[in-house]
């Protein structure tokens, strides 16, 4: 199954990968709006976004049951009635990548944008991919070759 890949070491944290992701599901260019997390340049930290891992602490530490997976993207679906934004699936998410939103009060992560994430394509230092681990893998393989 595809997932997102971060090559941390081309990302310059020029934000266009949240801008989309913000304009794309919450109608606004807002990088605090956005499913994508980009460190201020002093925070020395890396970008942050759901990798769709094999094992989804979020989804097994939430109490609601709020969180399911899209059987053919993989991603995280938050169902928002169930949803109270208690924020255990944060804490329990190692890349720190669903974030809860503090007006409406519910949890938000990437979801791919349906198979087709906007980041990726808005990404033009190639930080962001989408594709098969296995597959990137191989291309990294070459590259280093």
């Amino acid at each position: 199954m595809k997932r997102l890949i971060i090559k941390q070491d081309n990302c310059i944290n020029c934000g266009a990968c949240a801008m989309v992701c913000s304009k794309r599901h919450y109608g606004m260019l807002d990088k605090m709006k956005s499913n994508i997390h980009v460190p201020e340049p002093e925070e020395n930290a890396r970008l942050r976004v759901c990798v769709q891992c094999n094992k989804k602490v979020c989804l097994e530490t939430c109490l609601k049951k709020a969180i399911s997976v899209d059987l053919e993207t993989g991603a995280l679906i938050v169902d928002s009635e169930k949803c109270d934004g208690c924020a255990k699936c944060v804490l329990g998410c190692p890349n720190g990548a669903p974030w809860v939103d503090r007006e409406l009060k519910k949890m938000r992560v990437c979801d791919l944008c349906g198979g087709k994430p906007a980041c990726v394509a808005a990404c033009r230092h190639a930080a962001l991919f989408y594709m098969e681990l296995g597959e990137y893998v191989l291309q990294k393989r070459k590259t280093v070759a």
